[in-house]
C-alpha cells in the first residue's frame, strides 16, 4: 500500500530543487510567505526533492489541494510528508487557512504544517494601524473634556476593507458563541470596550417591569453611568445570578437618560436588585486609558492609548478574521511552532478530525474561545500557551455516549491563562464532552469563573495545576459536572487546586463540584489548598472520593442530600434536565450495565437518595473537614478521614500558610492504619 503521492503526473507539475535527488524522508515540501533566498535555503534545508514556493495562503491553499487529489487517485511517488514551513514574520489573514478532507486516501501522507517558532512565525487575523492614520479628537465629540487630548480616532471601514456593526443581539446565558463585530488589540492584549465604571462592578437599584413586558434597569451610587446612547449599549456581568454572565442590550430610556431599557426577551433570565453589572459601548464612557468605542454610523474608530507618552498607533491592531485556521474531514494534519493571534472569533476549529496534532502552538487575543474539537477522535492539543481569550480555552466533544465509544481527544502540557475575559462564565480553560477524553498537566489559572468543566463518560482529569480561578463568581468550580445521573466513570486524580475564594462574600467556591446529583466519579489523590469549599458532593451516589489532601481550607468536603430535598421536584420531573438524560441514553444496553450496574437499576433503588458513595483516607490539614448539611444521609468513619496540623508536613518553614507546596508529608504523624504512600506525596504541582 503506497504511503501518498508527488507530481510525476499531469496533474500537478512540480520543480525540483535538482534534477535527481532522491525525495528525503519521502517529503515534499511547499514554502510559505518568505522571499527568494529564505524559500531556497528552506527546500535545501529539507532535501526533499519536490520543494514548491507559496506567496500567498490561497497559493498554498493550492498546492494542498493538487496534492489530496493526487493521494486520492493513487497518482505520483509514494509520499509520507506534506511540510508546509511558514517563514519567520508575521503574516496576516482575512480568512482562515481551510484544510478539507486531506487524509482521504487510506495511509496517505501526514500534512505537517510548521513555523520557525511561536516567537518568531505568527498568523494574525488583523490588520496593523500606522501611525499616520491616527487623528486627534475634537473636544465637542465626548461628553468627558478631559478623553479629548487622550483620544485618537480612526476610520475603521479604510483601514480594513470592511464595516462593522455594533448592534448586536446580545450574548446571553448559555447561548452560541458568534465572532464579535469588531476587536482591538494593542501591545499584544485586547482592549477594553467603554465602560461604566472603570473597575469592577455597578449595583443593579432596581429592575423594573415595564407594560411592553421589558424592564427598566436603575443603577445604585449618586455617580451613575453619563447619558446613555439611544441604542447601542449593553448591560453586561451578573444580572440575575452570580454564575451566569450576560451581555444584553438596551436603550436609553426617554425619562431618564441614566437608566437602561431592555426589551421584553432581551435577557435569559431577569434582572435583579443588587447584582453586578457593566454599561459598554457608550461613547460617553470613553474616558480612561485603554478603552475604545465604534460609531457604527461614520466607522470612525475612537480610542485612548493605555501607555503614557507612547507613539499614538503603535501596536495597535484591528481583527477582521472569524476564524484563522479551519480543519474539516480530515486526517493525519500537525500543526506546530508558531502563533496565531487576534481573530473576531476562535483561532482553529476542527470538525470531524481524526489523528490531528496541535503541538508547541501559542494562541493569543481570541475574542471567543481559542480551539474547538467537535467529533472525530485521538486529536491532541499539547505544550500550547494560551492566553487573553474571551470566551473559553478548549473546547472538546468526542466519543459515543450511546457505544460508550472513546473519543481519545487530549490536552496536555498546556498553560491556560487569562480566559474567560470577555464572557465571564461557563467558559473553562478546558471543557470535555462526550465519552473518553482526556485533560491532563496543563497549568490553568486566572481566569473568572471555572477552569475545567466536563460531562459525559469516562472523562480524565489528571495532574492538572489550577490557580485564581472562580475570581467573580458564587455557586461555581474550579472544575465542575453535574446535572445528568448517566454521565460516570470520570477519573479526577493528582490535580493541584489552589486559592479559589470566589468573589467577595462568596459562599460557595468550590475546588471539585459534583453539582445537581453528579454520579459515578472516582476522585482520588488530589490536594486542595486555600480553597473555599474544597470538594462539595450535591447528591448523586457511586461516587468515591479518597486519599485527598485538603489544606487550609473553610470545608474539606461539604455534602448534601438535595436529590430528596430542595431538589426532589425535579428529581421526580419526567421532563426536566435528569429525566430526559436518562431516556436518551440506553442505560439498559449491555455496555451500559457491565460498566454502570446501579443505573439500570436507578428509577427503582431509591430515586435521589445520595448512595453507593465511598469517602475514605482524606487528610484535612489545619482544614475544615466533612460537612454534612443534610445528615443521616451519609456515612463515613473518623479514622479514615484524618484531620491534622501543620506539623504533619516536613521542613515546613515559614511561609507553610501561604505556600504549602514542595513539602512532604510526615508519615509518623499519620495514624497507624493510614495507607502507605503518603510519606511519598509532595504538595508540588505537576
Amino acid at each position: 500500500m503506497s504511503h501518498g503521492w508527488t507530481g510525476a503526473m499531469t496533474l500537478l507539475i512540480l520543480v525540483p530543487v535538482s534534477a535527481g535527488r532522491a525525495v528525503a524522508n519521502d517529503e515534499a515540501v511547499i514554502a510559505l510567505w518568505g522571499d527568494a533566498a529564505w524559500n531556497a535555503a528552506a527546500c535545501a534545508r529539507s532535501r526533499a526533492a519536490d520543494c514548491q514556493a507559496a506567496s500567498s495562503l490561497a497559493e498554498a491553499q493550492s498546492l494542498i489541494e493538487r496534492y489530496r487529489i493526487a493521494a486520492a487517485r493513487g497518482s505520483g511517488t509514494p509520499l509520507k510528508t506534506l511540510r508546509v514551513v511558514v517563514a519567520p514574520g508575521v503574516h496576516r489573514l482575512t480568512q482562515p487557512l481551510e484544510i478539507d478532507h486531506w487524509g482521504d486516501a487510506r495511509g496517505g501522507p501526514t500534512l505537517l504544517i510548521e513555523g520557525a517558532g511561536e516567537d518568531r512565525t505568527i498568523i494574525a487575523g488583523s490588520v496593523a494601524v500606522p501611525m499616520s492614520a491616527w487623528r486627534p479628537l475634537a473636544r465637542a465629540t465626548l461628553l468627558d473634556p478631559s478623553a479629548a487630548t487622550k483620544v485618537r480616532v480612526v476610520n475603521y471601514e479604510t483601514l480594513t476593507g470592511r464595516r462593522a456593526t455594533r448592534k448586536a443581539a446580545g450574548e446571553l446565558f448559555g447561548q452560541e458563541l458568534q465572532p464579535v463585530a469588531a476587536s482591538l488589540v494593542f501591545d499584544d492584549r485586547p482592549m477594553t470596550l467603554a465602560r461604566w465604571p472603570n473597575a469592577g462592578y455597578a449595583a443593579v437599584r432596581d429592575a423594573v417591569p415595564t407594560d411592553h413586558g421589558g424592564i427598566l434597569v436603575r443603577f445604585s451610587g449618586s455617580a451613575g453611568p453619563h447619558e446613555l446612547p439611544a441604542t447601542g449599549a449593553f448591560i453586561s456581568g451578573y444580572p440575575f445570578e452570580d454564575w451566569a454572565y450576560e451581555r444584553i442590550p438596551v436603550s436609553r430610556d426617554e425619562t431618564d437618560g441614566h437608566a437602561a431599557h431592555i426589551a421584553k426577551g432581551a435577557t435569559s433570565m431577569g434582572v435583579r436588585a443588587g447584582q453586578r453589572v457593566i454599561v459598554e459601548n457608550s461613547l460617553a464612557e470613553l474616558d480612561s486609558p485603554g478603552e475604545w468605542f465604534l460609531e457604527e454610523s461614520t466607522q470612525e474608530l475612537y480610542f485612548w492609548p493605555p501607555a503614557v507618552g507612547a507613539a499614538q498607533g503603535a501596536g495597535l491592531e484591528l481583527a477582521v478574521a472569524d476564524l484563522l485556521v479551519r480543519i474539516k474531514d480530515s486526517a493525519d494534519v500537525r500543526i506546530e511552532a508558531l502563533t496565531l493571534q487576534n481573530s473576531l472569533g476562535e483561532a482553529i476549529d476542527i470538525d470531524a478530525g481524526s489523528r490531528i496534532e496541535i503541538d508547541h502552538v501559542a494562541i493569543r487575543n481570541t475574542a471567543n474561545r481559542a480551539i474547538s474539537i467537535i467529533g472525530g477522535e485521538h486529536v491532541s492539543v499539547r505544550d500550547c500557551l494560551l492566553q487573553d481569550l474571551g470566551a473559553g480555552g478548549i473546547y472538546l466533544y468526542g466519543g459515543d455516549r450511546a457505544s460508550l465509544r472513546p473519543g481519545g481527544h487530549r490536552v496536555e502540557h498546556c498553560e491556560i491563562r487569562r480566559f474567560g475575559e470577555r464572557i465571564k462564565s461557563y467558559q473553562p480553560a478546558i471543557r470535555l464532552e462526550g465519552v473518553g477524553n482526556a485533560a491532563v498537566s496543563n497549568y490553568l489559572h486566572d481566569a473568572p469563573h471555572a477552569a475545567i468543566i466536563f460531562s459525559g463518560n469516562d472523562q480524565w482529569l489528571e495532574a492538572n495545576h489550577i490557580a485564581q480561578v472562580v475570581l467573580e463568581s458564587d455557586d461555581a468550580g474550579a472544575i465542575y459536572t453535574g446535572r445528568d445521573w448517566t454521565a460516570r466513570g470520570s477519573v479526577i486524580r493528582n490535580n493541584f487546586v489552589s486559592h479559589v475564594h470566589g468573589k467577595t462574600g462568596a459562599h460557595q467556591a468550590v475546588g471539585l463540584y459534583l453539582d445537581d446529583q453528579a454520579s459515578g466519579n472516582t476522585v482520588e489523590e488530589n490536594v486542595f489548598v486555600d480553597v473555599n469549599v474544597g470538594i462539595l458532593l450535591g447528591g448523586g451516589r457511586d461516587n468515591v472520593i479518597r486519599h485527598n489532601i485538603f489544606v487550609a481550607n473553610r470545608s474539606g468536603i461539604a455534602l448534601d442530600a438535595r436529590g430528596v430535598t430542595w431538589q426532589s421536584a425535579q428529581t421526580q420531573d419526567r421532563n426536566g434536565t435528569l429525566w430526559k438524560n436518562l431516556t436518551r441514553i440506553p442505560v439498559d444496553s449491555p455496555a451500559y450495565r457491565q460498566k454502570y450496574p446501579h443505573l439500570a437499576e436507578l428509577r427503582s433503588d431509591d430515586l435521589g437518595l445520595p448512595k453507593y458513595d465511598e469517602l475514605r483516607w482524606n487528610l484535612f490539614v489545619a482544614s475544615g473537614g466533612i460537612d454534612a448539611r443534610d445528615a443521616g444521609y451519609f456515612s463515613w468513619k473518623e479514622s479514615e478521614n484524618v484531620h491534622v496540623g501543620w506539623d504533619v508536613f516536613k521542613n515546613t518553614g515559614t511561609a507553610r500558610r501561604d505556600s504549602p507546596q514542595g513539602y512532604e508529608i510526615d508519615a509518623r504523624q499519620l495514624p497507624p492504619s493510614w495507607p502507605t504512600g503518603y510519606a511519598s506525596r509532595k504538595m508540588i504541582p505537576n
